[in-house]
């Protein structure tokens, strides 16, 4: 079975409009993925703000108790900023670590799946 020119410029042309659109939808769909992975970073940081603000006003209550009833404790400023700061540090760099491995393996996906596509065409055009 052969094809002439015009048939195999054809069969050419549909599939690389194919590809197009699967690269297109493979393009939105990590986009989609990304969006998604910003907008939970941003929970997760508005979380440890809200978290960091309810233990701000938990620790002034406290303070406020213990110096109604005399008890002296220091905690400082930057201390508290510190240990804040690691443990904000600390969930980032998971996340960060976490949103990396998910975007490597979304494009090994489309690399595999491109190659794919590369072979087929080859072996299409050499049946032509």
């Amino acid at each position: 079975m052969s094809f002439t020119e015009d048939e195999l410029e054809a069969f050419n042309s549909i599939l690389e409009q194919r590809f197009a659109i699967h690269r297109q939808e493979m393009e939105q769909a990590l986009e989609q993925r990304l969006n998604i992975f910003r907008q939970d970073i941003d929970r997760r940081i508005e979380q440890i703000l809200t978290q960091h603000a309810a233990r701000r006003r938990e620790e002034t209550v406290s303070l406020a108790q213990l110096e109604t009833i005399e008890v002296q404790a220091e905690l400082p400023c930057e201390e508290l900023v510190a240990m804040m700061g690691s443990a904000l540090d600390e969930r980032l760099t998971l996340l960060n670590n976490s949103l990396q491995c998910s975007v490597k393996s979304v494009e090994q996906q489309l690399t595999l799946r491109l190659h794919d596509l590369r072979n087929e065409i080859a072996r299409v055009q050499e049946q032509g």
